[in-house]
């Protein structure tokens, strides 16, 4: 088994097939300008001891991608939890930057609600 790099865990974070199928079925319905729409998901992978996350957000029929691992002391003791979190927030942060007024936020964990 090929050794898994810290390059290789972002991807796999950031492409859950799940997500890949909302996103083409969201790509063929949903086009406004007046809102964006966004799918995050966590993740933790114990032999690098990291969490990451990653999302695609669609606005005006463009399609955004973002993705981030990290390790942060403070954070890896919620392990898919922190992914989970920081996800919706690099969400928003991403709206924004881009003068995004609303957003429809898909994700799985749910206190993310709390």
């Amino acid at each position: 088994m090929p050794a898994i790099t810290e390059q290789t865990f972002y991807y796999v974070a950031a492409a859950g097939i799940v997500l890949l199928i909302l996103i083409l079925i969201f790509l063929n319905r949903y086009n406004s300008k007046s809102k964006a729409i966004c799918f995050v998901d966590g993740s933790f992978y114990e032999p690098l001891n990291m969490y990451s996350y990653g999302g695609i957000l669609i606005y005006d029929g463009e399609v955004l991608e973002f993705a981030e691992a990290g390790s942060d002391e403070d954070m890896i003791s919620m392990r898919n939890v922190a992914g989970e979190i920081l996800g919706a927030k690099a969400a928003m942060e991403l709206c924004l930057q881009n003068n995004i007024a609303e957003l429809n936020l898909f994700y799985d964990y749910e206190g993310i609600e709390k």
